[in-house]
């Protein structure tokens, strides 16, 4: 048998087994020769082979780099000693160590690593203690400790806050914070002025209020055209009130052919005609007078009045041309039987 160099690899295994084949076959091992009906049969990482009829190459593929395939590798001298049969790394082109995949740490690396803190030493029960106290990076926890003086704060979310341990409040104002009530209220503020109950704009109810001047044109007492108007004295419903220089101004009454007399509008009116006119009355009401003066246009007008009313002057049944008149109406009740009439004409 031929005898071949120990390199002390795997790749020398190979050689001698195909060398021994190779001798079997040729009958140089001391076999006596094999049949040419046998076979060589290989797999992976040799390829070839067949029966022993002919020559035979075997051949030996490359190896792949990915730590399962086996086959013939190349090394440069500075890869692999041959003295020793060492195969040494590339750390020029290998796989270096990164944070998604493993490989060889550079010296720099190796620095970094040796010189992180090691492990810390907690004393019983502290480490506990922390993971319940300190809370997470953003969100810390505070057991009965003070948080000092932070600048910058949010109370969004902040409850228990009690109202007196506010400071920087005026007198009473955290008890009014606390139940906001009238009297709180009152009691909160210092320039107000009577008692009570708090008032709003809308419908209150005031108890012998005292108004002062006020600057209201007038005083809505919800009677329609009967409320009182802005006046210089005081005018109670159980006193009989006296008036000086009390002025009404006159309106205009519109002509028709049926002229009503509203009762609830102003008590002098000006009528003007200029065709035959017909009195009617509305909103007829105890104790309301209306005075009524009628001027004549250039030609004789006649007059239609209510039969129920009672006249105490004569009943005029019409007016000459160009004279003005006066009809006084004063209204006993609601109707027109209770109304009373006095008319005077120019002479």
């Amino acid at each position: 048998m031929s005898t071949l160099p120990s390199v002390g690899s795997s790749t020398n295994l190979l050689l001698k087994q195909l060398v021994t084949a190779t001798e079997n076959i040729q009958g140089g091992g001391g076999g006596g020769g094999v049949p040419t009906s046998r076979t060589i049969s290989t797999t992976s990482p040799l390829a070839g082979g067949g029966d022993l009829s002919a020559n035979r190459t075997l051949s030996i593929a490359n190896a792949a780099a990915d730590g399962v395939t086996k086959g013939a590798a190349a090394f440069l001298a500075a890869d692999f000693n041959s003295a020793s049969g060492v195969i040494s790394l590339d750390y020029t082109n290998g796989q270096k160590a990164s944070g998604s995949q493993p490989g060889f740490l550079s010296s720099a690396d190796w620095t970094t690593f040796n010189g992180k803190q090691g492990a810390i030493t907690f004393g019983t029960g502290v480490q506990t203690a922390l993971g319940v106290n300190i809370g997470s990076a953003g969100a810390p926890v505070l057991f009965n400790g003070a948080g000092g003086v932070p600048s910058s704060i949010t109370l969004t979310n902040g409850t228990g806050l009690p109202v007196g341990g506010i400071t920087g409040l005026g007198t009473g104002i955290a008890t009014f914070l606390g139940i906001p009530s009238s009297a709180n209220l009152a009691a909160a503020v210092t320039d107000e002025t009577g008692s009570g109950a708090l008032v709003f704009a809308t419908s209150p109810t005031l108890v012998t209020p005292t108004l002062g001047v006020a600057s209201a044109t007038s005083l809505n007492t919800g009677q329609g055209a009967n409320q009182l108007y802005p006046m210089d004295q005081a005018v109670r419903t159980t006193d009989v009130p006296t008036f000086a220089n009390l002025v009404i101004t006159p309106t205009t009454l519109t002509f028709a052919s049926t002229t009503t007399i509203d009762f609830s509008l102003n008590g002098l009116r000006t009528v003007t005609l200029t065709g035959d006119i017909t009195f009617a009355t509305s909103n007829l009401v105890a104790g309301k007078s209306v005075t009524v003066r009628i001027i004549g246009d250039s030609s004789q007008r006649s007059f239609t009045f209510p039969g129920s009313w009672t006249f105490i002057s004569p009943i005029p049944a019409n007016i000459a041309a160009n004279k003005t008149a006066v009809l006084t109406l004063t209204s006993f009740s609601t109707t027109d039987a209770n109304v009373v009439a006095a008319y005077s004409v120019q002479s």
